[in-house]
């Protein structure tokens, strides 16, 4: 009964594992599209908003 819990555990675990990394890239596929909209707007629009060219490319915002 205990090696059912235990195997049940690590099947969970490895979902999970699973789970959080694609939640990961989906993350940082989205980190990208901002950033590449960002990116094509001017500086004066930048600031507007309250950021700086330097702040996009470095993913500060």
């Amino acid at each position: 009964m205990t090696a059912t819990i235990l195997t049940a555990r690590s099947d969970a675990f490895a979902l999970s594992f699973l789970k959080d990394a694609l939640k990961g890239m989906r993350q940082a596929r989205e980190r990208s599209a901002a950033r590449a909209m960002l990116l094509g707007l001017d500086d004066r629009m930048l600031t507007d908003i309250g950021v700086t060219r330097h702040d996009v490319l470095n993913g500060r915002f």
